[in-house]
């Protein structure tokens, strides 16, 4: 994931950043696996399906195979629903971890935090970005606390 490995960071920022990516290793790594067997799994039944329907001769063992295609086709799609099922695990995993960390730092301010913390129920879809945001707004104040 090249979001949690920027060049540019600090090292305080990387470190939070794995904090995170260790909650959400487990869930990434289910959504990997579903998606890396569906979409072979659905791209072969399609594939073969095509040909068997439009080339084939109708006959008893055709009929046979368009049914495990089509039996195949099925197990591909339900586990590429799982892997979907486990990014909106992902992302709501992120999420609330990125809402906890906000609420229990003790560096910043409450106005910074509800500023955060609204920002980040406003745009969710910015979620990462807004928590950037907050790490280095956070290792600023660490710093000119000497922290």
């Amino acid at each position: 994931m090249s979001l949690f490995r920027g060049n540019n960071r600090s090292n305080y920022v990387k470190s939070q950043l794995e904090e995170m990516h260790s909650e959400i290793a487990p869930l990434t790594k289910k959504s990997m696996i579903f998606t890396f067997i569906a979409i072979p799994l659905l791209f072969s039944s399609i594939f073969n399906l095509y040909f068997l329907i439009t080339y084939a001769p109708s006959n008893a063992e055709i009929g046979m195979m368009v049914l495990i295609f089509c039996v195949t086709g099925a197990v591909g799609m339900a586990f590429f629903k799982e892997s979907k099922y486990y990014n909106k695990e992902i992302h709501n995993t992120s999420f609330e971890y990125i809402e906890k960390r906000i609420k229990k730092s003790e560096v910043i301010n409450d106005y910074s935090k509800e500023k955060y913390l609204d920002q980040l129920h406003s745009e969710p879809y910015k979620s990462v970005a807004i928590f950037l945001e907050f790490l280095q707004q956070e290792e600023n104040t660490n710093k000119h606390l000497g922290k």
